[in-house]
C-alpha cells in the first residue's frame, strides 16, 4: 500500500486597488491524504474556503475580490507537479476615495469623476509636462497611478485642495 499526500497551493495573479491591496501571500491552502496500491490512481478533490483568498485591506477588512488564482498540486512546495490558472468569481473591492486616492480611482469613480473631469476640462486641461505624459500611453498610466494630492502641487495641475475637498464633503 502506497500513502500520498496531496497539497494544494495557492498565488493570487493579481493585485488589487492598482498594488495597494497585496494578495495573500502563496502558502498551503488545503490536504488530501489518501491510500492506493501500488500502480492504483485516483481522482483527488481539495476543497479550498473562500477565507483562505481573502487578504487584508486596511479601511475594509478581509476580501477577495476575484479574478485568476495560480493553483499548484503536489506532495510539498518543492514536489509541485500539476500547475493551472482558474478565475474565480468575488466581490470587487470598493475603497472610498481620498485625497490620497490615485487620480485614476478618481476618474473611475462615479460621481467624484465627472465632477474632476469637468473642472479640468473647464479649466484648459492640464498642461505642460503633465499634459505630455497624459497624452502618451506610458505616461498616462505613471499619471493615472499617481495619488490625486501629489498631482495637485505639480504645476500644470488645474485643480487645488480646495476642489478636492468639495467632493469628499458631499460623499461623506
Amino acid at each position: 500500500m502506497v500513502f500520498a499526500a496531496h497539497q494544494l497551493y495557492r498565488k493570487a495573479s493579481c493585485v488589487s486597488l492598482g498594488g495597494s491591496a497585496a494578495p495573500p501571500a502563496p502558502g498551503a491552502t488545503g490536504v488530501r491524504e489518501i491510500r492506493l496500491e501500488s500502480g492504483e490512481s485516483s481522482r483527488v478533490s481539495i476543497p479550498v474556503e473562500r477565507e483562505h483568498l481573502q487578504h487584508y485591506v486596511p479601511d475594509l477588512g478581509w476580501c477577495f475580490d476575484g479574478g485568476p488564482v495560480g493553483v499548484h498540486i503536489g506532495s510539498s512546495s518543492r514536489d509541485i507537479r500539476l500547475h493551472a490558472e482558474v478565475e474565480l468569481p468575488g466581490e470587487p473591492i470598493s475603497r472610498p476615495l481620498t485625497a490620497w486616492s490615485t487620480f485614476g480611482e478618481w476618474q473611475q469613480h462615479p460621481q467624484a469623476g465627472p465632477a474632476l473631469l469637468d473642472l479640468i476640462d473647464h479649466r484648459g486641461g492640464v498642461r505642460g509636462r503633465m499634459g505630455d505624459l497624459l497624452s502618451e500611453p506610458s505616461g498616462q498610466q505613471a499619471v493615472l497611478g499617481a495619488p490625486l494630492r501629489t498631482l495637485l502641487e505639480l504645476a500644470g495641475f488645474p485643480a487645488d485642495e480646495a476642489d478636492i475637498e468639495r467632493p469628499l464633503k458631499e460623499m461623506s
